[in-house]
């Protein structure tokens, strides 16, 4: 089965909205740049900009899972990592700190 791009960005959607409203609240712009056929996101605050790449952002290398212990003679919890999760866990707090907001 082949990875579909922008079906993958489309189920993200909702997700990236709710991110992208959260930051512009914070004065925080953001946009897609392509420059030398790279693709990535940017995220802009007054004269600071950051560039994440598009595959990163969208996290394209696939699902990620975090595994809990539920302590001896139990089984390990395994729990999916969102959309969501991914975005307001990871990403936010990384562009928020390197924004210095």
């Amino acid at each position: 089965m082949k990875f579909d791009i922008f079906k993958h960005q489309t189920s993200m959607d909702k997700a990236v909205n709710k991110l992208v409203h959260e930051l512009e609240k914070e004065g925080i712009k953001f946009w897609y740049i392509t420059e030398n056929r790279f693709e990535n996101v940017a995220f802009v605050k007054g004269e600071k900009r950051i560039e994440m790449s598009k595959h990163s952002f969208y996290r394209y290398s696939g699902m990620m899972q975090i595994t809990r212990d539920r302590g001896e003679n139990a089984p390990v919890e395994i729990i999916p990592v969102t959309d969501e999760m991914w975005l307001q866990q990871f990403i936010k707090p990384i562009i928020l700190k390197l924004l210095s907001v």
